[in-house]
C-alpha cells in the first residue's frame, strides 16, 4: 500500500474564511485587529499616534513611525479644512481610513459597526458618505481651539493627567432621587467604564451613596464613615450619551466626582 504524505498547516478561522472568499466571493469580512495607534498628547495643539498594526475594512495598515496630528493644520483634517469649537467645547474624534491615512474627524464619532452599514454593535466606524474611517480615539477641544486636557494612554486606558477639581462632573451634590450625571464633557462616546474618584460628606456617624448606569435599575453602594470626607475611586458603567446617575441616603449629605479615566476596549 503507498502511503502519501500530508503536510497539516494551521489556519486561523478568520483566513480560512478570507480564502473562501477568495475562492467564490461569497464571504464579506471585516476584522477589527488593532495593536498600537495609541494617542499621545503632544502638547495644546498637537496629539501623536504611535505605530502600530490596524485592520480597516479587513486591510492590513502598518505603520512604522510615529504621527503628529496638529490641529491647525488644514490637511490634518479628514476633508481638509479646520473645524472651530468656538461655539463649545467639544469631542474631536481621531481616525484612520483604509489607505492608512490618519486625520483628525471633527466632532464625528463613530457610527458605523463594520464597513456594510450595520448599526447594532460596536460602532468602530465613521462613514463620511464616501469612506469608512475607523476611529481610534478622541480628544477635548476647548473654545479656542486647544486640547482642553492633558492626557496618556495605556493600551485601552486613558487617563487625565490634570489637576481633579479640572475634571468635576458632580461637585456636592445632595440629591435623594435618582438624578442624572452628565459627563460627556470628559468621556467620549464609545467609552464603556469610567473611573471616578469621588468625596463624599455627611452629617451622620455612617451614611451611603449610591451610583448606577443612567436607566438600570443595579446600584453601587458606598458608605461615608467620616463627618468630614471620605474618598476613593469607583468605576461605573455610563450610557452612550456618558450619563450615570446617583443618590444620597439624606438632604444633609453631599458627593462630588472627578473623572479620573475611561476605558474603551470596545473599538480596540
Amino acid at each position: 500500500m503507498a502511503y502519501s504524505k500530508v503536510n497539516w498547516q494551521y489556519k486561523d478561522p478568520t483566513t480560512v474564511q478570507k480564502l473562501n472568499q477568495m475562492e467564490d466571493n461569497s464571504v464579506e469580512v471585516t476584522e477589527h485587529r488593532i495593536a498600537g495607534f495609541e494617542l499621545v498628547y503632544n502638547d495644546t495643539t498637537k496629539v501623536d499616534v504611535n505605530p502600530g498594526v490596524i485592520e480597516v475594512d479587513a486591510v492590513h495598515i502598518s505603520k512604522t513611525a510615529v504621527t503628529t496630528l496638529t490641529l491647525a493644520t488644514a490637511a490634518d483634517w479628514w476633508d481638509g479644512a479646520t473645524d472651530s469649537y468656538s461655539g463649545g467645547l467639544g469631542w474631536n474624534y481621531i481616525g484612520v481610513d483604509s489607505s492608512g491615512n490618519i486625520k483628525f474627524l471633527g466632532e464625528n464619532p463613530p457610527d458605523k459597526a463594520d464597513t456594510i452599514g450595520n448599526t447594532a454593535g460596536v460602532l468602530r466606524y465613521w462613514f463620511d458618505s464616501s469612506l469608512y474611517w475607523r476611529v481610534i480615539g478622541a480628544v477635548r477641544v476647548e473654545t479656542d481651539d486647544t486640547i482642553a486636557s492633558k492626557f496618556y494612554q495605556q493600551g485601552s486606558w486613558i487617563f487625565y493627567d490634570d489637576a481633579r477639581a479640572d475634571n468635576a462632573v458632580l461637585v456636592d451634590g445632595s440629591a435623594t432621587t435618582w438624578t442624572d450625571v452628565d459627563c460627556s464633557s470628559f468621556v467620549p462616546s464609545f467609552a464603556e467604564l469610567v473611573t471616578f474618584n469621588f468625596q463624599g460628606k455627611h452629617s451622620a456617624s455612617i451614611a451611603e451613596i449610591w451610583f448606577r448606569r443612567n436607566g438600570s435599575s443595579a446600584t453601587e453602594s458606598f458608605q461615608i464613615l467620616s463627618t468630614s470626607d471620605t474618598r476613593g475611586y469607583v468605576e461605573i458603567m455610563t450610557d452612550s450619551a456618558q450619563i450615570l446617575e446617583y443618590i444620597v441616603q439624606a438632604a444633609t449629605d453631599d458627593v462630588s466626582l472627578f473623572v479620573y479615566g475611561f476605558y474603551i476596549g470596545g473599538i480596540r
